[in-house]
């Protein structure tokens, strides 16, 4: 997915950060209207809603010796990634196409774009993402790689 976000980044004059969220998005949209019986947007609704309650604890445990990591600070940042794939998923859940002018009002706000200028950028990436050659294996096996692994990467 890096590579997709750089050749993004360089289309749409975005920073990598920006990119890459497009990107996410727009493999997330494609797998979701490319395959609607798996019902990605409630899965991820569903399992954000069924996360632990303990998770905070467990997180607060792990990061005890980082500064900053305190019981307070990691409860608000969980509760916030919570909600917000809660309402992620919710969003990959509308109808095609108004899950695409969703997604892209939301990352127009997360970056300071126009709503023109976000839905722009995430028709490119979903372009990049279907070219020929656009492969993720590596990328998932990354992800399944780094998430298993113990212990977490540090918090920023």
């Amino acid at each position: 997915m890096e590579e997709r976000a750089a050749l993004l980044a360089a289309a749409e004059g975005l920073d990598g950060g920006a990119a890459h969220n497009f990107v996410e998005s727009a493999v997330d949209l494609l797998l979701d209207q490319e395959y609607p019986e798996y019902g990605l947007g409630g899965l991820l609704s569903r399992a954000a809603s069924a996360r632990s309650s303990r998770i905070p604890g467990l997180l607060a445990n792990s990061y005890a010796d980082v500064p900053g990591a305190n019981w307070l600070t990691i409860r608000t940042l969980e509760s916030a990634f919570r909600a917000g794939m809660i309402v992620y998923g919710q969003t990959l859940a509308l109808p095609s196409g108004a899950d695409d002018a969703a997604v892209a009002t939301g990352l127009a706000t997360l970056h300071g774009l126009s709503l023109e200028r976000a839905g722009d950028c995430l028709a490119t990436a979903k372009a990049l993402c279907q070219e020929p050659g656009a492969d993720y294996a590596t990328a998932i096996t990354a992800t399944i790689a780094l998430v298993a692994a113990a212990p977490w990467p540090p918090l920023p």
